[in-house]
């Protein structure tokens, strides 16, 4: 079975069943209650509360812990990181593996206010985001440094209204990147130059604009396999762009990661994060 680890921000709590059965990760973030991590069976498109926080003693016991509200999350070897929100600065955290999940502050992003999306390519040991402009409809790749600490923008703007919500990168160091649809752009799937910082569009998803709000690339399938979070769970045909919908509710979920696979480089699997 595969799994996911989402971040989630809803109004009202899900009904969550404690099971072990997910692939990836997710964030999920009530803003009128708690922040929690869920993972996300992709076979099924279902929620679970991940294992490793289960014996956490506050109830519920997948609550984040020390970190903003969540817009990406991505796995470094073995260890989940986010991007989190407070006021304008959005900082690099780490979520500890157990026994409950606490954020620890790595690299303050100072001076980028809309970073929405996380990926982190092992081959150089760097994270990547998309920082966009709403007055200018302009965003633009950021290289996130984790052993630095420091941020870096990566060559020119990208076209207009390129709004990028959810980025991977996969087993050959490719980054990917889904899109909302954002002024009169539909939602699409897209390649990024990590060194130009330069978009291909592999195509459109099908999905209506304004729901995508993370990717993520299930690690334990053959070649990898991508799944948008919209407002439910879509396996994202990497060829054409097209996203076929596996149901669910997921309609706020706002990061997504896939889990990782110890000894493995960057094989496939996912989390979900702010998810």
């Amino acid at each position: 079975m595969k799994n996911i680890y989402v971040l989630v921000i809803l109004f009202l709590l899900l009904p969550i069943n404690n099971v072990n059965s997910e692939s990836m990760q997710a964030y999920f973030a009530d803003f009128m209650n708690f922040a929690t991590l869920e993972g996300i069976n992709s076979d099924t498109a279902s929620v679970t509360i991940p294992p490793e926080y289960s014996a956490c003693t506050f109830s519920p016991p997948n609550v984040v812990f020390n970190a903003g509200f969540t817009s990406g999350l991505a796995y470094r070897d073995d260890v989940l990181y986010g991007l989190s929100w407070s006021g304008e600065d959005i900082s690099l955290y780490s979520i500890s593996s157990g026994p409950c999940a606490m954020g620890s502050i790595i690299t303050p992003v100072i001076g980028f206010s809309n970073l929405e999306s996380l990926a982190y390519c092992q081959d150089e040991d760097m994270f990547y985001s998309v920082d966009f402009d709403f007055p200018s409809h302009l965003g633009q790749l950021a290289r996130i440094d984790p052993t630095a600490q420091n941020v870096s923008l990566i060559g020119s703007h990208m076209a207009f209204d390129v709004r990028i919500t959810g980025l991977v990168c996969d087993i050959n160091g490719q980054l990917w990147a889904a899109t909302p649809g954002h002024g009169g752009r539909s939602s699409e799937l897209l390649k990024i130059n990590r060194t130009t910082g330069v978009e291909t569009v592999v195509g459109p998803t099908g999905i209506a604009a304004g729901i995508v709000e993370a990717l993520a690339i299930d690690r334990d399938k053959p070649n990898g396999l991508m799944y948008i979070n919209g407002a439910g769970l879509y396996e994202v045909n990497t060829s054409t762009g097209n996203a076929l919908s596996l149901s669910g509710s997921f309609d706020k979920f706002y990061a997504m990661a896939g889990l990782p696979v110890s000894n493995l480089i960057f094989a496939d699997g996912f989390e979900a994060g702010g998810i």
